[in-house]
């Protein structure tokens, strides 16, 4: 084989050969736009070309055979023998070696240093000797680094991904089975109110003393998407009542129908506060998030660290039934503002105020009463708790269970639900004035 150098510009024409096989082109930066791709062909001729001038150095073509090549190199063929390569190096580099036979005296450098022989080879105290990326091993500087260096060890490319990468979608978040399901994950305030609603709202579909609203488990009622026997179930509050009755779900007293009872009522689709039924696996798992949104709305009204567990429950019913809007109430004010006192301290009156809220769509409903009574109830003592409301007209009155008369209400507009008496859990005692042991009087 001939004898030559390899520097380009010694060989000959060397310059003008670049300027054929490399022709000036205009700078291009970052943004630039991408110049069309090389004809196959062109690229081809290139590799033919520097073939054909390399090999005019070797004695044979054989020798320049076992040197050149015409065809384009492949590039993947090539990184796997180099990182085979660097991966034998790397095996042969760290290979546990059989130490050089010591040829001299290994006291030789203490020869007349006045250093014991105690102390030439002192004990090493490893607990002192600190670890750090230099000396440590590539998998405890860096756990995501050991697929690297268990190739480097075998030359073998690692595994396939898994694909849980960056942009893997998360797993499913354990399922909610119960309400200590729900408390370990939201907290024990929406826990304690789910578990409320579960005792006073049940599980079913139903159509309880609001008969314009069909409420589902947990007593949430659906701001879209319900169906009942394959029909859409309207939207809107007032157009929703009409549907009911028209289809006969809802007598004309207000009650529901055993048409009702037997329907079939479709959850699949509906939704509350933008939260969507179909991406839960069960009325809990949906019930549970749609109950902690209004627990998040809860906290940026109210200083959460200020008021107690059953105050938070409180104000997460009210915030529950009457909407986000119910938080700035003046009734929900007084009321969070005597939640917040002792016990002793407490204003029965401004306690009440809360239950002046209790119209739906500008009417009155007395089960709306009921319900804000309850809540007023967890900051009264037990003979100052609201027992039985009576509702005649514009005017509804409140009263303790021996029959004193602790507020009334006086509203505009004439109810949407009928006269007579309930029960502070909404339960009708029917239009009959109730018997007390005394009879009902002011408290003064």
């Amino acid at each position: 084989m001939a004898d030559f150098k390899y520097k380009i510009d010694w060989i000959p024409d060397s310059k003008k050969l670049r300027e054929t096989v490399t022709p000036d082109v205009e700078p291009q930066g970052i943004a630039s736009r991408p110049a069309p791709a090389q004809d196959k062909k062109e690229d081809m001729d290139f590799y033919t070309k520097m073939y054909e001038i390399m090999s005019a150095y070797f004695d044979t073509d054989e020798e320049a055979e076992q040197v050149l090549s015409s065809k384009k190199p492949d590039a993947a063929k090539a990184k796997q023998s180099t990182m085979e390569e660097y991966g034998r190096l790397f095996m042969y580099a760290t290979e546990p070696k059989e130490p050089a036979p010591v040829s001299e005296d290994p006291d030789r450098q203490f020869s007349g240093s006045g250093v014991s022989i105690e102390d030439r080879f002192p004990e090493t105290n490893l607990s002192d000797t600190i670890a750090d990326e230099s000396t440590a091993p590539l998998s405890e500087v860096d756990p995501e680094r050991r697929a690297d260096e268990e190739f480097l060890r075998t030359g073998e490319l690692p595994a396939a991904e898994t694909g849980e990468g960056l942009m893997t979608r998360p797993k499913a978040r354990p399922e909610l089975n119960n309400i200590e399901d729900v408390s370990e994950r939201y907290g024990t305030t929406v826990g304690g109110v789910m578990k409320e609603f579960e005792t006073v709202e049940g599980l079913e579909p139903h159509i309880g003393k609001d008969w314009e609203n069909v409420t589902l488990a947990y007593g949430i009622v659906p701001d879209k998407g319900l169906k009942i026997d394959g029909l859409d179930v309207p939207d809107s509050r007032n157009k929703r009542g009409v549907w009911l009755k028209k289809n006969g779900y809802v007598d004309s007293a207000g009650k529901a129908t055993a048409k009702f009872a037997k329907a079939n009522v479709d959850t699949s689709n509906v939704s509350k506060e933008g939260i969507d039924r179909n991406l839960f696996n069960s009325d809990l798992e949906w019930s549970a998030a749609v109950v902690n949104e209004f627990n998040k709305k809860v906290a940026a009204e109210y200083d959460m660290d200020t008021l107690s567990e059953e105050a938070k429950k409180g104000l997460l019913d009210i915030a529950w039934n009457g909407g986000a809007g119910s938080l700035a109430w003046s009734g929900t004010k007084a009321w969070a503002a005597e939640a917040s006192k002792a016990p002793e301290d407490r204003i029965t009156s401004n306690v009440l105020d809360l239950t002046k809220h209790n119209t739906e769509s500008g009417k009155p409903v007395r089960g709306l009463v009921a319900r804000r009574s309850r809540m007023a109830n967890t900051l009264l003592p037990n003979d100052e708790k609201v027992a039985f409301i009576e509702q005649r007209g514009k005017e509804t009155k409140l009263f303790t269970q021996d029959g004193t008369l602790l507020k009334t209400i006086q509203t505009k507009n004439m109810p949407s639900s009928p006269d007579g008496w309930i029960d502070v859990n909404g339960n009708d005692l029917g239009v009959e004035e109730l018997m007390f042991s005394p009879r009902p009087q002011a408290r003064k």
